[in-house]
């Protein structure tokens, strides 16, 4: 997997709105923060426009908008400003070869991740973190600490970051497993499985994330279902729980989480696959920043009932370009 170059103070990226468009009064609070990052912003001219009252442009435009980001070399770094939904209507063959032959940061999550499977496709590594309607939120709706580790991430600065879990669906004794992450949420990129966009190698080793919001639980059971189908069992060494924010419980189980350890997995055989939950990633106000296809160690301890996941530093090493310094 290529790494996209490390942003510097002065480097120009762009905010679009590949999804659902977003106020702009709110658009230009979040700009902020990237300015006061040391970052020149570029600001899509679409952003200000309204088309079926949800989008900024018809799917044509917005999607050559796209495209001319990742060809246009000014640009370093792409920001989405919100999800919703739109990003399917996106994809084509001709953007992941723009993404290919241009590998650049693209931030965003929610319906972000379609996007994030399109540059795993062509190759590259992005990063699923706040975006712009994150950054818009009033001071006490944001997380700081999210923020940092998403700027400390772009400019190349931090160390690779544990995060403590909690076992739901343990196997005996310790583990220790490796594996590119790869996922978000699990609406978004489903339908993608088995398409021209599906980025997954049945020769792959994978750590699984998944995420939801607003979402029923027998959905995410069916999701779960649709995964089983499309990715061998043997490719995933450990699925990783984020938030799921709001979701149901029409099964009276208390969570998504036990809905997965105690029905779902069993029902598909994959009982022996391990479960971790609780990583702070997702639709609640901390959304720590994940690297989509880096290398990821995760470690288990049955002794203690503990996990964590840590970022492999050298799985996450770019080239360095002379002309920037």
């Amino acid at each position: 997997m290529t790494v996209p170059q490390f942003l510097h103070r002065g480097d120009r990226v762009f905010v679009c709105c590949p999804s659902y468009r977003m106020d702009y009064p709110a658009l230009l609070r979040g700009v902020k923060t990237l300015q006061d990052w040391g970052l020149e912003v570029e600001v899509s001219p679409l952003a200000t426009e309204s088309f079926l009252q949800q989008y900024c442009a018809d799917v044509s435009v917005r999607r050559q908008e796209l495209l001319w980001a990742f060809r246009e070399p000014s640009i370093k770094a792409i920001f989405a400003a919100r999800g919703g939904y739109g990003a399917v209507q996106l994809l084509d063959a001709e953007l992941v070869g723009a993404m290919k032959a241009n590998p650049k940061w693209l931030v965003g999550y929610s319906d972000i991740t379609l996007l994030h499977f399109a540059l795993l496709k062509a190759g590259v590594c992005s990063l699923h973190a706040p975006m712009l309607s994150s950054f818009a939120h009033e001071d006490c709706e944001r997380d700081a600490e999210s923020e940092r580790r998403t700027f400390e991430t772009l400019f190349g600065v931090s160390s690779p970051t544990e995060w403590s879990l909690k076992p739901e669906l343990s196997p005996k004794g310790s583990l220790e497993v490796r594996g590119t992450l790869i996922g978000g949420n699990m609406a978004s990129f489903t339908p993608l499985l088995g398409s021209a966009f599906d980025p997954f190698d049945s020769s792959g080793s994978y750590i699984l994330f998944i995420e939801e919001v607003e979402e029923t639980a027998r959905n995410i059971d069916r999701m779960m279902h649709s995964i089983a189908m499309h990715i061998p069992k043997q490719s995933i060494r450990a699925i990783v729980c984020g938030e799921f924010t709001l979701c149901g419980d029409e099964f009276g189980l208390g969570s998504i989480e036990r809905l997965l350890c105690s029905y779902t997995l069993p029902s598909l055989g994959w009982d022996d696959v391990p479960l971790l939950c609780s990583l702070p990633c997702g639709h609640d106000r901390v959304n720590i920043p994940l690297v989509q296809g880096a290398e990821y160690r995760l470690s288990f301890d049955a002794s203690t009932l503990s996990a964590s996941l840590c970022l492999r530093e050298d799985s996450f090493r770019n080239s360095t370009d002379p002309s920037r310094g």
